[in-house]
């Protein structure tokens, strides 16, 4: 197997997501939700806590990574060096990214006050600077936290693989299992103790200090519990490109991802009645809680996507890949689509307000703003296909790429959509 269509379906399952929860931060109510002032439905509440897309590219990065090293290595293709200096590449692409996403790009809320959008997303919304705090800039972000997880997760990949380790597939999955519920577990605690650290260092603007600790515990983003996402989904990137047969890699992954779900699940609801429940801002606790519940339900989301598509019967197979074609589209220029949408969606909604005065007061009228930014996504990528997505962030790091290592990347091949 040499490409795993269903990982590209995922992403583009997720990304289409984040355009459209994205466009429900522009509902006039959103601020006051998020604030407390005011409570969000029951709907709301289930959207904004279980269904937040950013974890499962983690998994599916550690699934990617794992499998394309083991294939490199196992054949000979590349020597470790040479793939820790590539990991090393589109790691720090990807955390350069986070902070030309953050300062210019990032989407903000409603309230320009609370949280500001990106210089030029600002501009466009008001019309005039709107400068991104010092919070917002040192805060780590998606980007940012994806790109560390690809250097870590590779470099523990490497020191496992050193002298003919990657046949060692058993200790490889003990130690990478291991390493994963280490991070998962002492989430509660690292942010426990640092959250209120964080806090106190932002308010006496020693930002140095506040990035540091934010990095591993800050309120949205932080790099616990998300790197064990990558080391879990490591496991079974290996197991797939090993050679494992996949009624065992079937089983184990269900019984994983319905347990971590279930820990999760039960998790919140008992610490629901000590806790704030009705917010989407959960205590410590309960925001860990929800965490395990979202790696359990993205694990078998790509289960599903497994069984389905790749290994379905060839003949079934083959239409599935064609009838996904479209959202794998999104899967494949993900990176790009996400730090343009919040551009795309700026003009979009000057048109909208010249049309439809008043629109984002109503849920149902953001909501189909989404479902138009998804389809207006969706006809610009299939006529950038033709083009190879020339220009593409996603295009961008294959050539860097190319052009340090000297060789020719399979990376950005439009031909396998």
């Amino acid at each position: 197997m040499k490409r795993l269509y269903s990982l590209d379906l995922i992403r583009g399952v997720a990304i289409v997501g984040v355009v459209i929860l994205h466009s429900l931060l522009r509902w006039t109510e959103t601020s006051r939700i998020l604030s407390g002032q005011e409570q969000p439905s029951s709907f709301i509440l289930f959207v904004g806590l279980f269904f937040t897309m950013a974890g499962i590219f983690f998994i599916v990065s550690g699934i990617v990574n794992a499998f394309a090293m083991y294939k490199r290595v196992s054949t000979h293709r590349n020597t470790l060096k040479e793939i820790l200096f590539g990991a090393f590449v589109t790691g720090s692409w990807l955390i350069f990214l986070n902070y030309v996403y953050r300062i210019f790009l990032s989407i903000g809320f409603d309230d320009i006050e609370r949280s500001p959008p990106g210089i030029i997303v600002g501009a466009l919304r008001t019309g005039s600077l709107v400068l991104p705090s010092p919070e917002k800039i040192i805060g780590p972000g998606a980007l940012l936290l994806i790109g560390s997880a690809v250097i870590l997760v590779v470099g523990v990949l490497a020191i496992l693989f050193r002298g003919g380790g990657h046949g060692k597939v058993r200790r490889d999955y003990m130690v990478l299992g291991l390493v994963g519920a280490t991070v998962l577990l002492a989430t509660p605690f690292v942010r426990t103790a640092l959250v209120p650290m964080v806090s106190e260092a932002i308010a006496n603007q020693n930002y140095l200090v506040a990035f540091s600790l934010g990095y591993l515990a800050a309120d949205l983003m932080p790099i616990f519990p998300y790197l064990g996402y990558g080391f879990f989904g490591a496991i079974l990137g290996i197991a797939l490109a090993c050679g494992e047969a996949f009624r065992k890699i079937r089983g184990y992954t269900a019984l994983f991802g319905f347990s971590w779900f279930i820990f999760g699940l039960v998790g919140f609801l008992v610490n629901r009645g000590t806790s704030s429940s009705q917010s989407l801002r959960p205590d410590i606790i309960g925001w860990c809680f929800i965490r395990y519940m979202n790696l359990g339900l993205f694990t078998l989301l790509v289960l599903i996507g497994l069984v389905v598509l790749d290994f379905a019967p060839h003949e079934r197979k083959e239409k599935l890949i064609k009838l996904s074609t479209p959202l794998r589209r999104f899967g494949t220029i993900s990176l790009t689509v996400f730090c343009l949408e919040g551009i795309m969606a700026e003009f979009l909604e000057m048109i909208a307000n010249l049309m439809f005065p008043g629109w984002n007061n109503e849920l149902g009228y953001v909501a189909l703003f989404g479902v138009v930014s998804v389809f207006i996504w969706w006809f610009l990528l299939k006529h950038w296909e033709r083009k190879n997505f020339i220009g593409s962030l996603e295009w961008q790091i294959t050539k860097i790429a190319e052009k340090l290592s000297g060789k020719k990347s399979t990376k950005l091949n439009v031909k396998d959509l």
